[in-house]
Protein backbone atom coordinates (compact mmCIF):
# COMPACT_ATOMS: atom_id res chain seq x y z
CA UNK A 1 0.00 0.00 0.00
CA UNK A 2 1.31 3.42 -0.94
CA UNK A 3 1.49 6.25 1.57
CA UNK A 4 -0.24 9.51 0.63
CA UNK A 5 2.24 12.37 0.50
CA UNK A 6 1.01 15.95 0.60
CA UNK A 7 2.43 18.64 -1.66
CA UNK A 8 3.63 20.44 1.48
CA UNK A 9 5.73 17.40 2.37
CA UNK A 10 7.10 17.30 -1.18
CA UNK A 11 8.05 20.99 -1.01
CA UNK A 12 9.65 20.46 2.36
CA UNK A 13 11.74 17.56 1.05
CA UNK A 14 12.73 19.60 -2.01
CA UNK A 15 13.83 22.51 0.20
CA UNK A 16 15.94 20.15 2.30
CA UNK A 17 17.56 18.73 -0.85
CA UNK A 18 18.30 22.21 -2.24
CA UNK A 19 19.74 23.52 1.02
CA UNK A 20 22.21 20.66 1.24
CA UNK A 21 23.17 18.29 4.02
CA UNK A 22 24.72 20.88 6.36
CA UNK A 23 21.79 23.30 6.29
CA UNK A 24 18.83 20.92 6.21
CA UNK A 25 17.63 22.07 9.62
CA UNK A 26 16.56 25.49 8.26
CA UNK A 27 13.56 24.04 6.44
CA UNK A 28 12.05 22.36 9.49
CA UNK A 29 8.57 23.83 9.36
CA UNK A 30 6.32 22.89 6.46
CA UNK A 31 4.74 25.82 4.58
CA UNK A 32 1.20 26.84 5.49
CA UNK A 33 -1.65 26.86 2.94
CA UNK A 34 -1.09 30.52 1.94
CA UNK A 35 2.60 29.89 1.28
CA UNK A 36 1.78 26.73 -0.63
CA UNK A 37 -0.74 28.54 -2.85
CA UNK A 38 1.78 31.32 -3.54
CA UNK A 39 4.46 28.79 -4.40
CA UNK A 40 2.17 26.91 -6.76
CA UNK A 41 1.16 30.17 -8.48
CA UNK A 42 4.81 31.09 -8.85
CA UNK A 43 5.59 27.66 -10.29
CA UNK A 44 2.82 28.08 -12.88
CA UNK A 45 4.09 31.55 -13.88
CA UNK A 46 7.64 30.24 -14.21
CA UNK A 47 6.46 27.33 -16.35
CA UNK A 48 4.61 29.70 -18.69
CA UNK A 49 7.55 32.12 -18.88
CA UNK A 50 10.05 29.34 -19.58
CA UNK A 51 8.01 27.62 -22.27
CA UNK A 52 10.27 26.01 -24.87
CA UNK A 53 10.72 28.03 -28.03
CA UNK A 54 12.14 27.20 -31.42
CA UNK A 55 14.01 29.70 -33.60
CA UNK A 56 12.36 31.14 -36.67
CA UNK A 57 13.20 29.55 -40.03
CA UNK A 58 14.74 32.85 -41.19
CA UNK A 59 17.13 32.81 -38.23
CA UNK A 60 18.08 29.19 -38.88
CA UNK A 61 18.82 29.94 -42.56
CA UNK A 62 20.85 33.04 -41.70
CA UNK A 63 22.87 31.12 -39.11
CA UNK A 64 23.47 28.23 -41.52
CA UNK A 65 24.78 30.63 -44.20
CA UNK A 66 26.97 32.47 -41.69
CA UNK A 67 28.49 29.23 -40.41
CA UNK A 68 29.09 27.95 -43.93
CA UNK A 69 30.94 31.16 -44.83
CA UNK A 70 33.14 31.07 -41.74
CA UNK A 71 33.90 27.36 -41.93
CA UNK A 72 37.56 26.43 -42.17
CA UNK A 73 38.32 24.71 -45.46
CA UNK A 74 39.43 21.11 -45.28
CA UNK A 75 43.14 20.34 -45.42
CA UNK A 76 44.31 19.73 -48.97
CA UNK A 77 45.36 16.15 -49.57
CA UNK A 78 48.36 15.87 -51.84
CA UNK A 79 48.22 13.51 -54.79
CA UNK A 80 50.33 10.37 -54.25
CA UNK A 81 52.89 11.33 -56.92
CA UNK A 82 53.55 14.75 -55.39
CA UNK A 83 53.70 13.24 -51.94
CA UNK A 84 56.34 10.75 -53.12
CA UNK A 85 58.43 13.62 -54.51
CA UNK A 86 58.27 15.48 -51.20
CA UNK A 87 59.27 12.39 -49.23
CA UNK A 88 62.13 11.68 -51.65
CA UNK A 89 63.41 15.26 -51.48
CA UNK A 90 63.29 15.16 -47.69
CA UNK A 91 65.24 11.89 -47.58
CA UNK A 92 67.85 13.26 -50.03
CA UNK A 93 68.24 16.42 -47.94
CA UNK A 94 68.72 14.37 -44.79
CA UNK A 95 71.33 12.15 -46.47
CA UNK A 96 73.28 15.16 -47.76
CA UNK A 97 73.18 16.74 -44.33
CA UNK A 98 74.56 13.55 -42.77
CA UNK A 99 77.34 13.36 -45.39
CA UNK A 100 78.25 16.98 -44.68
CA UNK A 101 78.47 16.25 -40.97
CA UNK A 102 80.69 13.21 -41.58
CA UNK A 103 82.97 15.24 -43.87
CA UNK A 104 83.25 17.96 -41.24
CA UNK A 105 84.17 15.45 -38.53
CA UNK A 106 86.75 13.82 -40.82
CA UNK A 107 88.33 17.21 -41.60
CA UNK A 108 88.41 18.09 -37.91
CA UNK A 109 90.30 14.86 -37.06
CA UNK A 110 92.87 15.55 -39.78
CA UNK A 111 93.40 19.06 -38.46
CA UNK A 112 93.89 17.74 -34.92
CA UNK A 113 96.45 15.18 -36.11
CA UNK A 114 98.47 17.88 -37.88
CA UNK A 115 98.50 20.07 -34.76
CA UNK A 116 99.68 17.30 -32.45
Amino acid sequence: MRAVVSSADLLHAQADALLGPGVAGLATSPPDDADLAALMALAERVQVALAPMSPSPAFVDMLRRKLARSAVPAVEVLPPQRRAWIIGATALGSALSLLGLLQFMRGSRRALKKVS
